[in-house]
């Protein structure tokens, strides 16, 4: 019984603790970055459709200390890009140039990313709506094996 309730709090916890960062801009500060390597991780879905993910890594200095990171964003899943949009996106356009600005998290500046997550109200109340009902259905489940 134990597993199951940590194979459930564990994600649940990561979950909403991404949630809280993405809501809560004005936990995050800015500094320019030196990208050291990027690149693109593809996959074939289906045979026939590929999509590409950009993988960076890139280092920041905060207060005369220097920090690593390969955290692209913190959205809940990772932009998909192909080759026509590659050639013309404005974000890759700046990790080409070593042009970024990161943003990192005042009291723990380990933890970047190279760009905010995109979502709007709506993106976040069906995020939530989803996670609610998800703990309902966790619940009914629990009760019903319990039994």
């Amino acid at each position: 019984m134990l597993i199951i309730v940590a194979t459930f709090l564990i994600p649940i916890t990561i979950f909403v603790a991404r949630l809280a960062l993405i809501l809560q801009p004005k936990w995050w500060t800015t500094t320019k970055a030196e990208v050291l390597d990027y690149g693109f991780k593809t996959r074939v879905y289906k045979g026939k459709y590929t999509a590409k993910f950009i993988k960076a890594k890139y280092k920041y200095v905060v207060n005369g200390k220097e920090y690593f990171s390969r955290r692209v964003s913190l959205d809940l899943m990772d932009k998909v890009y192909n080759d026509a949009v590659i050639e013309n996106d404005e974000f890759i356009a700046k990790i080409r140039t070593n042009n970024i600005t990161i943003m990192y998290i005042n009291k723990f500046p380990s933890i970047s990313v190279m760009t905010p997550a995109h979502y709007k109200g709506q993106d976040i109340l069906a995020v939530i709506i989803f996670l609610i009902t998800f703990v309902i259905g966790y619940v009914v489940l629990l009760e019903v094996i319990t039994k």
